[in-house]
């Protein structure tokens, strides 16, 4: 296969550029089986346990954690720009705003690949992101009441 998409670029004139080629194994086995090294180009693929698709992170073993880790790591640094922009008193649509473009679309971005195998522990880091959110816009638990 590896050597198919190999062909296919050389035909097509479209260069591979083997710095970036990643050899991600799954294997659920208890037992690690011995396999060739992938080759393409007389180059040795990276082997890694992680690797970046689409901004989507996976992992070798299919768990989520450094996927969750990655977004809710970046959303709480966003956090920090929307309470800047509470602070110099923007109003509240525009906080919402800021909150649905900035924020909560980094938490919901290919959430249909994981997030129905979560774990609770994974789905309340999230769900913290998005409450820490509500309480900078607003503070006044009986505005939203209302």
């Amino acid at each position: 296969m590896v050597q198919q998409v190999a062909d296919w670029s050389s035909n097509n004139m479209f260069q591979l550029n083997a710095t970036k080629y990643k050899e991600l194994r799954i294997n659920f086995s208890k037992q690690k089986s011995d396999v060739d090294f992938v080759i393409s180009n007389e180059q040795c693929f990276e082997l890694v346990t992680s690797a970046k698709i689409a901004g989507v992170t996976v992992t070798d073993d299919l768990k989520w954690n450094a996927r969750v880790n990655n977004i809710v790591l970046k959303a709480s640094k966003r956090l920090y720009l929307l309470r800047l922009l509470k602070r110099a008193d923007l109003d509240v649509k525009s906080l919402i705003q800021f909150y649905c473009t900035c924020i909560r679309s980094i938490l919901v971005y290919a959430c249909q690949t994981f997030h129905s195998s979560l774990p609770q522990y994974l789905s309340d880091d999230i769900e913290r992101i998005q409450k820490r959110a509500l309480r900078i816009i607003f503070p006044d638990p009986t505005i939203m009441k209302h």
